[in-house]
């Protein structure tokens, strides 16, 4: 009986691997490496309301997986980052601070970041940001 299974749920994978539809999905990454930048506008526990620019450089990218800068004008922090398997939503972490950036990917050259920290230095915020040439 146990034979009977494992085979037809073999038959089953390669039935669908041969009718075209992806057993596991995975887009190729694009390239994100450079200069982005924008507007952010945020709200804080500390500080209020606040807009300013944001700078954003990309320097490695290995797939998925990259590494890069942010620039508020005040200060540069280091993040490490990943894409998720749609190849357009992603992850990154600040190295030195305990916030998390969400975003996607709306279209070639363009994404929205959007900054999350909790604790007594709470702060949520969003940017669309436009690769620079």
């Amino acid at each position: 009986m146990k034979k009977i299974f494992l085979f037809s749920l073999t038959a089953a994978f390669g039935a669908l691997a041969l009718a075209g539809f992806p057993v596991t999905a995975s887009a190729e990454a694009p390239d994100l490496r450079g200069v982005w930048k924008g507007q952010n506008n945020t709200v804080s526990v500390q500080e209020g309301y606040r807009h300013r620019e944001k700078s954003i450089n990309i320097t490695d990218q290995k797939g998925r997986r990259f590494k890069g800068t942010v620039d508020y004008g005040d200060g540069i922090n280091s993040f490490v980052g990943v894409l998720r398997g749609d190849s357009k939503s992603f992850i990154w972490v600040d190295i030195k601070n305990d916030g998390h950036v969400y975003g996607t990917l709306l279209s070639p050259g363009v994404m929205e970041a959007c900054y999350a920290n909790t604790g007594s230095a709470a702060v949520a915020g969003c940017a669309i940001l436009m690769q620079q040439p």
